[in-house]
Parts: C-alpha cells; structure tokens; sequence
C-alpha cells in the first residue's frame, strides 16, 4: 500500500512540475511559449508539498492534494481547475442619489445657461466704457449690473456645485470631466473676486484716471470670462 502512495505522491508532484513548464498544457489552458502566474496555476507546487508529507506520514497523498486545494479555493478556482467553483467578479456598487441632488442639479443647469447671455453683455458694456471712462450715466450701471449678475450666477453655481460634486465622490463615472469643470470655474470664481477688488471706481471731477488699475481690472476680468467660458462649454460638449 505504502508503494502505490509513493507512486500517487510522484504523479502529483509530476504534475505540479509540469505547470510550472512553458510548453502546452492541459492543466493550465496554455499554449507553447507561455506561463501562467503562480497565483492562478491549476496543480499547483503545494500539491506535490502536501501529497509527500501524507506519504511521509503513512497517509492517503490525495488527501493532501485536496486539503491543499481546500485552504487555497480562490487560487483553484480561478485557474480554471476541474471540480471547483469559480469566483464571480465583484458586483458594481449601485450608486443612488437624493432628491436634493436632483434638485440642485437642475437649478445649477438652468441658470447656467445665463452664463454666455451675461458675458457677451459684460464684454460689449466693459469695452464702451473702458474708451469713454468719464460716462456716469446708463453705461456705467448697466456694466455694474451685469457685474452683480455675474457674481450671482457664479455665487449659486458654485454652491449647487461643490455640494452635488461632495455627494458624486463616489461615482467613478465621470470624474475627470467634472473634476475638469471644476477646476476651471472655481479658477474663473478667483478671477471675478479679483477683479472686484481691481475695480477703480468712480473718480472725483478733476483727478487723474488711475490707468494701471483700469487695464489690470480690464485683463483680469477678460481672463476670467474665458476660463469661464471654456469650463462651461467643455462641461456642455462632454455632458
């Protein structure tokens, strides 16, 4: 008896070796010139292990091919061998959003669209007043309402979109395009702060025009309009 235990435990380790070769291969799937990772062979070294200590020990070499087997399933299981269940991939995880998101999201994409109109207007007031500085009148209001618009419109969207971007950290499905988009628009929120703060003013009858501050508040604000821009159109042609 002990003979053909012995005679077991040199097949099993026959064929563990053989796994391990690169020709063609029944055991693994392999044709010649390849190897399979350890990790995922289907007779695996621990099978000719096992199967000589139970021979060592005057035991059944097959019961340690298959307690070997047993404390390893994942590992068998993936390489495909005979008798043993294979491993299902891991299931998606369902990513659900609350009402609130919704709610947001829409609010976020319908005063975008005033995001061009407002722009367009700013570009068009901002120039006209930039060649006559000494207009007090209609110009001068309308270019500090399109202003006021702008920082609201940019105010409410960057609001609805932090807080709808902290509740999609999880969904991997367009990342980079919103993390793109952010970036851009929260670049164009520092620009329109800035040029606020650049904003000359009204000056008094009489003093001289500060022109270093009117061109940065004029570069500052251009500059902004355009990552604006760009954030709001690349969001719009990926969505």
């Amino acid at each position: 008896m002990r003979f053909y235990s012995i005679v077991l435990a040199g097949l099993a380790g026959a064929f563990a070796l053989s796994a391990q070769s690169t020709g063609p291969s029944a055991a693994t799937g392999l044709t010649a010139g390849e190897s399979a990772p350890a990790a995922v062979r289907a007779i695996d070294p621990q099978d000719w292990t096992r199967a000589w200590a139970h021979v060592l020990e005057d035991r059944d070499p097959l019961e340690g091919v298959q307690a070997a087997r047993r404390e390893n399933p994942v590992l068998y299981a993936r390489a495909g061998a005979p008798g043993m269940p294979q491993v299902p991939p891991p299931r998606p995880r369902a990513i659900t959003y609350s009402n609130a998101f919704y709610t947001r999201l829409k609010i976020h994409r319908y005063a975008s669209y005033a995001t061009l109109p407002l722009f367009v207007s700013e570009i068009i007031v901002g120039e006209k007043l930039y060649d006559n500085p000494n207009e007090r009148g209609a110009l001068r209001s309308a270019h500090s309402g399109l202003a006021a618009g702008i920082g609201v419109l940019f105010g409410l969207n960057t609001v609805t979109g932090i807080w709808n971007m902290r509740e999609m950290r999880h969904d991997p499905n367009g990342r980079r395009r919103r993390l793109i988009h952010e970036i851009l628009m929260l670049t164009a929120d520092g620009g329109f702060f800035a040029t606020a703060a650049l904003a000359p003013g009204h000056e008094r009858p009489g003093h001289p025009l500060d022109t270093t501050r009117r061109a940065a508040h004029r570069a500052v604000a251009l500059t902004s309009i355009g990552v604006g821009t760009a954030g709001y159109l690349y969001m719009l042609v990926t969505r």
